[in-house]
């Protein structure tokens, strides 16, 4: 064996193990995006925050899957510290909602435009 073919199997032997080694990498990525996903899920249902999304007629597992999250994260932050919770409360126990009595919420105009 000359050295031109030992320096052609070394080459190749690398890039496999590289490539074995990127498809693995992605593969641990793309498991802990999605149990990171349900996780965050959880916490918007844990809020009043996924009741008001589903009182726009939006779906919040989809919200996660389609919108960025550092969005949702912000408005999940405007519904944890709202004044209106009592008020909040009140609205989302009621079977039909208008718009208008939504507005109060500071998540109202965001969360339009998510359903646009």
């Amino acid at each position: 064996m000359n050295y031109s073919n030992l320096l052609l199997f070394a080459s190749s032997l690398s890039l496999c193990l590289t490539a074995a080694f990127l498809l693995l990498s992605i593969r641990k990525n793309f498991i802990y995006g999605q149990s990171f996903r349900v996780d965050f899920l959880a916490k918007i249902e844990a809020a009043r925050f996924g009741n008001m999304l589903r009182k726009h007629n939006l779906d919040p597992q989809e919200l996660v899957h389609s919108q960025p999250l550092a969005g949702i994260e912000n408005q999940l932050r405007n519904c944890q510290g709202c004044l209106k919770k009592t008020e909040c409360d009140q609205i989302l126990e009621k079977s039909i909602v208008s718009n208008n009595e939504l507005a109060f919420c500071p998540n109202h105009c965001s969360i339009l435009q998510q359903n646009s």
